[in-house]
């Protein structure tokens, strides 16, 4: 009876449990490429947006500038009005203040620094997907959130209408690609 037993077992292995299990890993792999490919997609809708984002940053430095420039001048105007001396705007210490000021507004602005860190987050997370064979689920999590943070980092230093409508469509994309990582290990 033992022997009979560990036929059966044998048997039953061999015909049920291997089989079902090779269709399985076969199953498992096909999702995998599908949900690669749909996760690459993703991506490929983020880099598009922030393309579009990019191309925004020249004029909306530019509107920057002549914003800060317009208001040193009005107030300028104000101090001038106010019986504020010829002199005393001329003087170096006041002019060396009011390019700092200036220069202050403008690099506080400027979100060239989250825009490289956004890329290279992006670039690493493209190539973790493409490339890795191991399991990256955590990774590329970690990833996600980082370009969450720089997105929204550079929209709130850009205070652009126009950039902030491309990063909300960038932080929607980032979202559904962060609900569809829940399906990679």
């Amino acid at each position: 009876p033992d022997k009979l037993s560990t036929v059966n077992e044998e048997e039953i292995l061999k015909k049920l449990v291997v089989p079902a299990l090779l269709n399985l890993k076969k199953s498992r792999k096909l999702e995998g490429k599908k949900l690669k490919s749909h996760l690459l997609q993703f991506l490929a809708s983020i880099e598009k947006e922030f393309s579009k984002l990019q191309k925004l940053e020249p004029q909306e430095k530019a509107s920057q500038q002549e914003a800060i420039i317009r208001r040193a001048q009005g107030t300028l105007k104000i101090l001038q009005q106010l019986g504020t001396s010829e002199q005393t705007l001329a003087l170096p210490d006041f002019s060396a203040r009011l390019r700092e000021e200036i220069a202050f507004w403008l690099d506080r602005r400027d979100f060239e620094e989250e825009s490289m860190r956004f890329e290279m987050h992006l670039r690493k997370v493209i190539h973790l997907i493409r490339t890795t064979k191991e399991p990256v689920g955590r990774k590329i999590e970690f990833y996600q959130q980082e370009l969450l943070r720089e997105i929204n980092t550079l929209s709130n230093k850009a205070q652009s209408e126009r950039i902030s409508q491309s990063a909300v469509q960038i932080k929607t994309l980032l979202e559904r690609f962060r609900e569809q990582l829940a399906n990679v290990e």
